[in-house]
């Protein structure tokens, strides 16, 4: 299993170093981000990320598989290759959530969206039974995701949990 952690931009020559960029995004000015990975045979090399819209940064990995959520955009990253697996369409990522055990991966965006992604690679999106302002996930447990989110009917601050079986996103 690699390891991988968000550092600051390193020195020059401190690290090997890969530039990591959405292939299909225009250019824009955006932030960049440094992953610091660790492979199984503890050599180390530096992932630079180009960021998206927002300010949350976040890394889980699951086997050798990094999601890295670099200023809300998302990456897909193999930690023993340094090859980028699939980014995300989504560029304002604002909560993210792994299960190890099952190689799943669920994240919410501005969109509204509630999405889960396995090992294909192929976002699903999942039903939400009430509508919300913010959401934020909590963890998975078998089929279901919990959250806690900010009620729009009552403005109240409430945990849930959703069933990832349900297709199709309502909102």
């Amino acid at each position: 299993m690699i390891q991988a952690i968000f550092i600051t931009q390193p020195a020059s020559g401190e690290y090997r170093e890969k530039i990591i960029d959405v292939p299909f995004r225009e250019h824009v000015i955006r932030p960049w981000s440094w992953v610091l990975f660790c492979k199984d045979d503890y050599t180390e090399w530096v992932a630079c990320l180009h960021g998206g819209e927002n300010a949350y940064r976040h890394v889980d990995v699951v086997g050798n598989l990094a999601f890295v959520i670099a200023d809300g955009q998302g990456y897909f990253i193999d930690g023993q290759t340094e090859e980028l697996i699939y980014c995300t369409a989504e560029s304002t990522i604002r909560s993210v959530v792994a299960d190890d055990q099952n190689g799943l991966f669920a994240y919410t965006s501005d969109e509204g969206d509630l999405l889960v992604i396995d090992q294909s690679l192929v976002p699903r999106p999942v039903s939400l039974p009430f509508q919300f302002y913010t959401i934020k996930l909590e963890k998975i447990e078998g089929s279901l995701i919990q959250v806690r989110y900010e009620d729009r009917t009552t403005d109240e601050f409430k945990t849930d949990w959703v069933d990832m079986t349900e297709a199709g996103a309502a909102r």
